[in-house]
């Protein structure tokens, strides 16, 4: 009886409606809300997948280069003296590639022993230096160029010093003298590879 009276008075409809109304949003906001939480969570799962292809990729890449570098013949580098022969041969070609002339280059008449400027002590073993000076001119860019190809040559050494000098200028490109100081890397005569 209280129920049907309270039903029949239009102020009470519009109360039940607007908490009917309000009820219905909330139920659209949590559906939206778990879609949402649905969506997001297969995105992250297949973005964790489509990674996870992506690095099994490159670890298989890395695999075949590292299977390729052991199945391929090092490549022989020259011991003692015969070094100075093939750095000069590798900075001559390099110097006419890029168009710059090799003006200098002066290399030490003895092997000493290999000094690292990372550590306090050098251990006892075969590696030894032999100090070499040169100087390249040419225009700047060519011979950066120049002394990058060869440092990342077969031929291994360190730079001690790299001195440019401005020599001249022509059409717009800046011509330099280029003085290096170098130590190339070499296992002694006889010694083990």
């Amino acid at each position: 009886m209280i129920l049907h009276s309270l039903l029949s008075r239009p102020k009470t409809w519009k109360l039940l409606g607007g908490s009917l109304a309000g009820i219905w949003v909330l139920v659209g906001c949590i559906v939206g809300w778990w879609t949402f939480a649905a969506l997001s969570s297969r995105s992250a799962a297949s973005d964790a997948i489509l990674a996870a292809k992506n690095l099994q990729a490159q670890i298989d890449t890395a695999r075949e280069s590292i299977s390729k570098a052991e199945n391929s013949a090092t490549p022989s580098i020259p011991r003692g003296f015969d070094i100075i022969r093939a750095f000069q041969n590798a900075i001559t070609s390099s110097s006419d590639r890029w168009g710059c002339t090799l003006s200098e280059f002066q290399a030490a008449a003895q092997l000493n022993a290999y000094l690292s400027r990372f550590a306090k002590d050098t251990p006892a073993n075969d590696w030894k230096q032999i100090d070499v000076t040169l100087t390249v001119r040419g225009p700047a860019p060519n011979v950066v160029a120049l002394l990058k190809e060869v440092s990342s040559g077969e031929v291994p050494f360190e730079f001690n010093t790299i001195e440019f000098r401005p020599m001249s200028s022509d059409r717009g490109t800046r011509k330099v003298s280029c003085a290096v100081s170098l130590r190339l890397i070499t296992k002694e005569p006889g010694g083990k590879a």
